[in-house]
C-alpha cells in the first residue's frame, strides 16, 4: 500500500514536470481550469435579467437599493403607502386599493391579498373583544345594554382599522417576496 503511494506521488511529479495529463484528460497541471458555459452563463445571467429594465425602473433599484428598507416598509405598512416608494397613498377610500401609485407609478394589479387581512383580523378582534367584554362584565358588572352599545359601537371601528393594518401589511409582504399567483409553465 505504501509502494502505490510512493509511486502515485513520484508519478505525479514527473507529469506535473512533463506537462502530462493526470486524471480527466481536459485537466493539466500547472494550468487554470477552463470554465464551463455554464458558469459563464451564470455570471452573464443577472445582466441579461437587468437589461430588460427601463432607465427609470434602473432609477428606483438603485434607491431602493440604499434605502434603509427595514424602516420604509414598516413605516408603509403603519400609513398605508406604497409597498416601493413608500410615498404614495396605498388606499382610495378606507379599504379600495388604488390602480397605481400616484409618486412612482407602480401599478398595484399584482396585488391579491384574498381573505388573508379579513381572516387574521377575525381571530385577532375576536380574542380583543371577548377579553375585553369579559373584563369589562366582571369588573363593572353593568347592563347588557351596555354591552350591546359599547361593544357594537367599538367592535366595527376596530375591525376597519385592523382590515386596513393588515391588508397594507399583506400587500408589502407580498411586494417584497414578489408573490404571485402560480402558473403553469408552457412548453
Amino acid at each position: 500500500m505504501a509502494r502505490t503511494k510512493q509511486t502515485r506521488s513520484s508519478q505525479r511529479s514527473e507529469a506535473v514536470n512533463s506537462g502530462a495529463a493526470i486524471g480527466p484528460p481536459h485537466v493539466v497541471f500547472g494550468e487554470r481550469p477552463r470554465r464551463s458555459p455554464a458558469v459563464a452563463l451564470w455570471q452573464v445571467l443577472p445582466v441579461l435579467v437587468r437589461s430588460h429594465l427601463t432607465t427609470q425602473e434602473r432609477i428606483w433599484e438603485r434607491e431602493l437599493s440604499t434605502q434603509s428598507t427595514a424602516i420604509s416598509r414598516i413605516s408603509a405598512v403603519l400609513l398605508a403607502r406604497c409597498p416601493r416608494c413608500g410615498k404614495g397613498r396605498l388606499f382610495k377610500n378606507v379599504l379600495e386599493l388604488r390602480d397605481d401609485c400616484e409618486s412612482c407609478g407602480l401599478s398595484y394589479r399584482f396585488i391579491n391579498t384574498g381573505d388573508g387581512p379579513a381572516v387574521f383580523a377575525i381571530f385577532i378582534l375576536g380574542f380583543l373583544v371577548l377579553g375585553l367584554a369579559l373584563y369589562v362584565e366582571f369588573t363593572y358588572e353593568p347592563a347588557v345594554w351596555v354591552h350591546v352599545v359599547l361593544w357594537g359601537a367599538l367592535t366595527p371601528l376596530f375591525a376597519v382599522g385592523l382590515l386596513r393594518l393588515l391588508k397594507a401589511l399583506l400587500i408589502t409582504l407580498q411586494f417584497k417576496h414578489k408573490a404571485e399567483e402560480g402558473r403553469l409553465a408552457q412548453k
